[in-house]
C-alpha cells in the first residue's frame, strides 16, 4: 500500500516543473545511477572530489560545489563527496588554514619566481591584507591536490585490500566464445 503510494508521488514529482526546471539545467545527469553506485572507480572519484573540495577557501559552499562537481564530472558518488567535504569543519578548520598560511609563506619565500611576482603585482612591500589570502590560496591548493591524490590511493587501496585479501574474488571477466567455423559446424543437412 505505502509503496503504490510513494511510486504515485514519485511519478508526479518527475511531471512537476520543479523537476522540469531541474532537468534543464543538470540533463539527465542527476539522475544517473552512478551517483549511488559503490564501486571502486567511483567511490575513489567521490573521495578525491570531496577532499579536494573540503580543502578550497570556498566554506560555506563546499557541499554545493561538490554536489554541482560530481553532476559536471559524472561517475561519482555523491554521498562520499558530501561526506568528505567535511574535514574541514568548525573545529578542524583554524588549524588547517593556519597551517596553509604557514606553507603557502614558505613556498613564496622560497620560491623567486611567485616572490619576483608578488613584488611586480603589488610593489615592493605588499601590504598583510593582499598577501595574507595569497598565502593562505596557495597552501590550500596544495593541500586539495595532496589531499584528493592521497584519498584516491587510500580508498583504491582500501578497495583492493577488502575485496581481494579478505577473500573476496575479483568479479570474472567473461570472454566472449569463439564462434565455430563453417568446417566444425556438423552437417545435419544429410
Amino acid at each position: 500500500m505505502w509503496l503504490r503510494l510513494w511510486k504515485i508521488r514519485q511519478r508526479r514529482f518527475r511531471r512537476s516543473p520543479e523537476m522540469a526546471r531541474l532537468r534543464h539545467f543538470f540533463g539527465d545527469r542527476i539522475f544517473h545511477a552512478s551517483f549511488w553506485h559503490v564501486s571502486r572507480e567511483s567511490l575513489s572519484r567521490g573521495l578525491s572530489l570531496g577532499l579536494f573540495v573540503a580543502f578550497t577557501p570556498t566554506i560555506p559552499f563546499h557541499m554545493v560545489l561538490a554536489a554541482i562537481g560530481a553532476i559536471f564530472i559524472g561517475r561519482v558518488n555523491l554521498p562520499v563527496a558530501l561526506a568528505a567535504c567535511w574535514v574541514t569543519n568548525p573545529l578542524t578548520i583554524y588549524p588547517i588554514y593556519r597551517s596553509a598560511e604557514k606553507l603557502g609563506n614558505y613556498l613564496i619565500l622560497h620560491a623567486v619566481v611567485i616572490d619576483d611576482f608578488l613584488k611586480f603585482m603589488f610593489g615592493a612591500t605588499p601590504r598583510a591584507f593582499i598577501i595574507r589570502p595569497i598565502r593562505i590560496s596557495l597552501g590550500l591548493l596544495v593541500y586539495a591536490l595532496l589531499a584528493a591524490l592521497a584519498g584516491n590511493l587510500f580508498m583504491r587501496a582500501l578497495w583492493d585490500f577488502t575485496h581481494y585479501r579478505l577473500g573476496k574474488k575479483p568479479p570474472r571477466k567473461r570472454l566472449a566464445r569463439p564462434k565455430p567455423s563453417p568446417e566444425e559446424t556438423p552437417n545435419t543437412e544429410s
